[in-house]
């Protein structure tokens, strides 16, 4: 089984090509409500320290960190 999904995760590594830390921040500022675009977003290529990843991948991802919307402080992260 091993085999299949080394070469598996080959395949999809060539179709879809990795984004740009410009282009994911792109996405996710495109998704907040028009009210929320000029928050303070921060990119890594690490998860952040006390965070809870709810989907650990062994493919290169970003970390997009922004406010909680509940006035508490906080933030939460995004893959």
């Amino acid at each position: 089984m091993k085999p299949v999904k080394d070469w598996l995760q080959l395949m999809l590594g060539r179709m879809f090509l990795p984004i740009s830390r410009r282009h994911a921040m792109r996405i996710v500022r495109q998704s907040l409500p028009e009210s929320e675009r000029n928050v303070r977003l921060v990119c890594r290529s690490k998860p952040p320290a006390r965070s809870n990843i709810y989907l650990i991948t062994s493919e290169r991802c970003w970390y997009i960190v922004l406010p909680w919307n509940d006035g508490l402080g906080g933030y939460a992260a995004n893959v």
